[in-house]
């Protein structure tokens, strides 16, 4: 009633426009997450890479198993903190590595660890010779830029967050991601289950959006024309 007495037609009815527009983006939003994740389920190139011998980015693709063979930076280094995994609550260890038949640096997702001091533990024991597997990932999605809640390195990251990582180390990095065993992440890309739930989940999500965009524009107008 408070609402009828005190804002004009005009404001209530550009109240519900707006509501409708905010939560059509975000019906947008998890279409397009949703796209994303039938893309990585349809997307499973057959055969391992050997990615220091990969001379053209052509090469690589979504979903692709590669092994990394190469140097790996072990100062200029991220946490993702806090970071779930298996209900437990730890960090997320991000490095990169140059890959010069390209000329370019590679994110590296190294897995999940209960805390920074075991993660570091194992970035230093990190053997070139021996390398590591793994899956590429190219992150979509506008999301915030993250701020880097810490100067000196390793820094904190909330998310995998491709662009500061590769603004703040001033390096011409790839766009995807080389995700390693040991992570939610990497779970999700190798399962097909996990992926189909996922499109199920955000289609879900995209119609409740819709319904409160619809219900906001509904009751805008209920509230106007009683106003009236």
């Amino acid at each position: 009633m408070a609402i009828k007495k005190h804002l004009p037609t005009y404001l209530i009815l550009a109240i519900g426009a707006i509501n409708f527009c905010i939560m059509l983006s975000l019906t947008w939003w998890q279409i397009l997450r949703a796209y994303h994740k039938y893309e990585l389920l349809h997307a499973k190139p057959q055969g391992l890479v050997h990615i220091e011998k990969v001379r053209t980015t052509n090469q690589l693709d979504n979903n692709q198993p590669v092994l990394f063979r190469l140097p790996i930076d072990k100062k200029y280094y991220f946490f993702i903190d806090p970071a779930i995994y298996q209900h437990q609550v730890g960090v997320e260890l991000i490095t990169t590595g140059y890959i010069k038949s390209i000329d370019q640096s590679i994110i590296i997702h190294l897995g999940w660890y209960p805390n920074r001091r075991s993660a570091e533990e194992m970035l230093a024991s990190y053997d070139e010779k021996v390398g590591t597997k793994g899956l590429l990932y190219q992150p979509r999605g506008k999301l915030i830029q993250t701020r880097l809640s810490e100067q000196d390195w390793p820094r904190a990251l909330t998310y995998l967050d491709t662009k500061t990582i590769s603004s703040t180390l001033e390096k011409k990095t790839l766009p995807f991601v080389l995700i390693t065993q040991g992570s939610a992440l990497y779970q999700q890309l190798s399962s097909g289950h996990i992926l189909q739930l996922g499109i199920t989940r955000h289609i879900c999500y995209a119609l409740q959006f819709l319904m409160f965009g619809l219900i906001g524009i509904y009751y805008s107008k209920l509230l106007s024309s009683k106003k009236e």
